[in-house]
């Protein structure tokens, strides 16, 4: 149900949690090793920084971890000093078959020790899939009938590991731990078979403290939480595979043609022989377009100029930045009617960074363009640009006081996502 208490399945979870008056300690999650399980309560006192991820996610909304939602965002504020868990959970199940959730951790919490971030899809207590970011390593677990099979990467790197998503790979019926940089390109961290029923699923969002020597655990801030079709993620929507064509102002030589800045190659691999957009003048401004061949709404263009090493270039990151043939100043605008429009903070200049992203609120256009107005090197040079449709396009929208007494809901925006806060519990209202 959408609405009113959690029902009797959080509370047999919360009873196999805190196994009733038998916890006399914080309820820890794993231990320091993250590889091993500790059984009894009072093995788990004993570890002052234990976690026991054999255990299932719980939301306590007694707990000193602050759950809200903030800037179209999920936070769960941490306290200094302070072992505690807390986050949010879906009130409804789902079916995760040929499908695959994923989520983007906007920001993790304190990775120096003590402190973790989760995202957890769970069928009962001994069977679930977990991604846990926690003191600079990330566990990948499979829990099948109370057997752990799971993976560590050694180092978490909240950039390169910035979006999660669990995945069901329907043909080899494997379930696909991933991770990325973008929320476009991924990394397949671990494989495992499915080995419990994937058709009443529920997913958990949060974030703890294990022991008390933290002094600054932070806060973990997620976003774009989505439940989509394994073979539906994300759609670039200027790539020339979707439709849409490149224009420009002018091109240096057909070597330099604008198609090939929507050919899906951020790096201009091949530059100079289709790899990317080379203008023609010494004069500013210039501009290349993409028309996306009827209305798109998008939520997301990202721009990549060349990099200096342009003959043998590599996959660009946000931190890469140019020294010798990037545009250093460009507007990034869309079309409004006859009219163009340039995005809110959509002009730039200074530039020195391959990769440039600009998110904003949902927009409704059939065209947008890069207007160049000045770069290195005399000439106006792209690899790529891509236009991105909102993350989910599958949930909707209210939130709840966390203040139980409250019975006056309140309607919330949070990207497309439409999330019911209520002592710290998420419902998610998802389309099939």
């Amino acid at each position: 149900m959408l609405w009113g208490p959690p029902e009797s399945g959080w509370e047999a979870f919360w009873r196999h949690l805190v196994d009733e008056a038998s916890w006399s300690c914080p309820i820890p999650v794993m231990p320091a090793s993250r590889r091993t399980f500790a059984s009894t309560c009072n093995r788990l006192c004993g570890r002052s920084r234990a976690r026991d991820k054999h255990r299932p996610p719980f939301v306590d909304p007694n707990s000193s971890a602050v759950v809200s939602e903030t800037g179209q965002q999920l936070q769960i504020a941490l306290q200094p000093n302070t072992a505690a868990y807390n986050g949010v959970y879906s009130n409804s199940t789902y079916n995760l078959s040929g499908r695959m959730v994923q989520v983007e951790l906007a920001q993790p919490v304190n990775q120096a020790g003590w402190c973790e971030d989760f995202i957890q899809v769970v069928l009962d207590a001994n069977n679930y899939f977990l991604i846990d970011a926690g003191s600079g390593s990330m566990v990948f677990r499979s829990m099948v009938n109370g057997v752990n099979n799971q993976s560590v990467l050694a180092t978490f790197d909240p950039a390169a590991e910035h979006y999660w998503r669990v995945r069901h790979d329907q043909t080899a019926n494997m379930i696909n731990f991933e991770t990325s940089a973008d929320g476009t390109k991924w990394t397949i961290r671990k494989s495992a078979a499915v080995g419990f029923s994937l058709t009443s699923l529920r997913f958990y969002l949060y974030a703890g403290a294990w022991g008390t020597g933290k002094g600054t655990p932070g806060t973990a801030k997620y976003d774009n939480f989505q439940l989509i079709s394994s073979a539906n993620a994300r759609v670039n929507v200027a790539l020339a595979a979707n439709g849409a064509t490149a224009s420009a102002s002018s091109t240096y030589s057909s070597a330099y043609p604008a198609s090939g800045t929507n050919d899906g190659d951020r790096k201009g691999a091949n530059w100079g022989n289709g790899g990317g957009w080379n203008d023609a003048t010494t004069d500013y401004p210039d501009w290349l377009q993409i028309d996306f061949g009827d209305s798109k709404t998008i939520n997301e263009i990202d721009v990549f100029t060349i990099q200096d090493n342009y003959a043998s270039p590599s996959e660009p990151t946000m931190d890469m930045i140019f020294g010798s043939y990037g545009i250093t100043a460009f507007d990034v605008q869309y079309l409004n009617g006859s009219s163009w429009v340039t995005l809110p903070g959509g002009s730039v200049t200074g530039n020195n960074k391959v990769w440039r992203k600009f998110t904003f609120s949902p927009i409704t256009t059939t065209k947008i363009r890069v207007l160049v107005n000045n770069s290195l090197y005399y000439y106006s040079r792209l690899a790529e640009v891509e236009a991105w449709i909102p993350w989910c396009q599958i949930l909707a929208c209210r939130r709840q006081p966390i203040d139980s007494r409250s019975r006056s809901p309140s309607t919330i925006k949070l990207d497309c996502n439409s999330i019911v806060l209520k002592l710290g519990l998420l419902a998610f209202n998802a389309a099939d």
